[in-house]
């Protein structure tokens, strides 16, 4: 696999420098459909104020040739990032599938949760604090406007399913299916403050019995 592929629309961290303009020029050579940005000038907020580059602008500018570049020597002072699992996940499931990226990470984060059901159903602390990590480090590397696109192909993705499973009646069935979660969470919760509860009296209770020497 190329360096190009590897990286895909994941933005190592760069040193302000020769490097960071030479990709900043590399997507401006194209105008942004999204925010209306010219040639040359940097993509807009709807406020006004300088943003990341656009999808858009970025799918019609293309991938940088980092390969190239590299083998040139003109990426002297790019510091590369540690790309983060799911989007190396992500990655595998787009070249698997031949999707888009936001539908690959949205392929990833569904799998990588399947395959964390036992901890998550179990409450494994360990399990759901590395889950949260690794969807966090995604969600940041993407960038607001990417994981807004996650975070609606998810939600189509569940509206599917539940159309799929309830075609007369889904708004319901989705309201019963939270009611229950809650329901369940809840009755989870006091269940373990009862337990908790029951360990210091058990405490308690042994101290005060302790035979006196």
């Amino acid at each position: 696999m190329e360096q190009q592929e590897a990286w895909g629309h994941w933005r190592p961290h760069f040193r302000s420098g020769e490097s960071s303009a030479r990709i900043r020029a590399w997507f401006r050579r194209v105008e942004c459909t999204a925010c209306k940005a010219e040639e040359g000038r940097a993509c807009r907020t709807p406020a006004g104020y300088p943003t990341h580059h656009h999808k858009v602008r970025r799918d019609a500018a293309g991938l940088p040739p980092y390969q190239e570049w590299h083998e040139q020597g003109l990426l002297d002072d790019l510091v590369p990032g540690t790309t983060p699992v799911l989007a190396q996940a992500g990655l595998a499931a787009r070249q698997g599938l031949n999707v888009d990226e936001p539908l690959g990470d949205a392929v990833a984060l569904v799998r990588r949760s399947l395959a964390d059901r036992y901890g998550r159903v179990l409450l494994d602390t360990e399990t759901l604090d590395r889950l949260d990590h690794d969807v966090r480090a995604l969600l940041l590397a993407r960038g607001p406007e990417g994981s807004a696109e996650i975070v609606t192909i998810l939600a189509a993705q569940i509206a599917s399913l539940i159309m799929g499973a309830a075609p007369e009646a889904p708004d319901a069935a989705y309201n019963q299916m939270v009611t229950d979660q809650l329901a369940a969470a809840r009755a989870r919760q006091r269940l373990e403050r009862l337990l908790d509860g029951l360990e210091i009296d058990q405490g308690d209770g042994a101290s005060e019995t302790a035979p006196e020497e």
